[in-house]
């Protein structure tokens, strides 16, 4: 059984009806003259096992932001369902939900309160979630050392922190609730490159000793590429592609795929690109949204 399943999943908008921008346009299909569906998200169907770190690529606009509202029960869909450990997120309590998934957000500093020491921001997630003190400092211990944090950082506050600091941080508040799932959101799109690796190589790190599965959001091909062994691409509110990682990039078969990985940034300058493709068109993510 997969610890994260999303079956069907689509989110749907009702809007003005546009006549003209909605010839083409696969995302607007309408209702009558005046008004139209917009089809943010429309039958997105993925498994998370606890042995995947699972990427999501895809350019702006095309859904992931929206679908991993979804996933965390902060919007309302259309249709579909998504299950974490089997079991439906509408039938989990708010506090069973973040029990069971947990988030690692873009920006670290915006995710800490700044007039909050570490500790005490910390803290709150044993009161939140009603752990004992005895299990709170035994996670947080065992914690601290997985993520190489010095336990004398807990009584700074976070403008006193690095990114760097602050993400490790992060994700040790996520984890003090044992969640079964991680969604990592463009987690290290913000930090300086200098450290980008730590970060991604701790996740890897975390994912193995701890047995959660993470759902891995980004934009950076490179990075998706390196750290993630199944990954799916979203194009105008669809996946047009799944597979494994090393599979997806090596043979696309989606020309939107191809596309993606012809135009990624080389890591390299001197970089000689090992496939090139032939592409037929397809329509622009920005002229195919409102």
């Amino acid at each position: 059984m997969a610890l994260l399943e999303v079956d069907k999943y689509s989110v749907f908008y009702k809007i003005k009806h546009n006549k003209k921008k909605a010839e083409n346009n696969s995302r607007i299909t309408p209702i009558n003259s005046r008004s139209a569906l917009l089809k943010v998200v429309n039958g997105v169907s993925l498994e998370v096992e606890k042995s995947d770190i699972l990427g999501i690529v895809g350019e702006s606009g095309c859904g992931k932001t929206t679908l991993t509202k979804g996933i965390l029960s902060q919007l309302e869909h259309t249709e579909g369902v998504v299950k974490i450990d089997g079991k439906s997120i509408e039938d989990l309590s708010r506090s069973d939900l973040s029990k069971s998934i947990q988030m690692i957000f873009q920006n670290p500093a915006g995710s800490f309160n700044p007039h909050y020491r570490i500790r005490k921001s910390l803290g709150e997630v044993a009161i939140i979630h009603h752990i004992s003190k005895e299990d709170y400092n035994k996670r947080l211990h065992k914690l601290l050392k997985s993520t190489s944090l010095d336990e004398e950082l807990l009584d700074r506050y976070p403008s006193q922190l690095s990114g760097g600091q602050l993400q490790r941080f992060a994700i040790v508040r996520a984890l003090l609730v044992q969640p079964k799932v991680l969604i990592a959101d463009e987690a290290v799109a913000a930090l300086d490159v200098s450290i980008r690796g730590d970060i991604l190589k701790l996740l890897v790190k975390l994912h193995k000793e701890l047995e959660v599965g993470i759902l891995f959001i980004s934009h950076d091909l490179n990075v998706v590429k390196n750290i993630c062994n199944k990954v799916v691409v979203m194009y105008l509110g669809e996946i047009v592609e799944a597979g494994d990682t090393e599979t997806v990039y090596n043979s696309p078969q989606h020309e939107y795929t191809k596309r993606l990985l012809a135009s990624k940034t080389r890591t390299n300058p001197d970089e000689i690109r090992e496939h090139e493709y032939e592409f037929v068109d397809v329509p622009n993510i920005f002229d195919a949204a409102l």
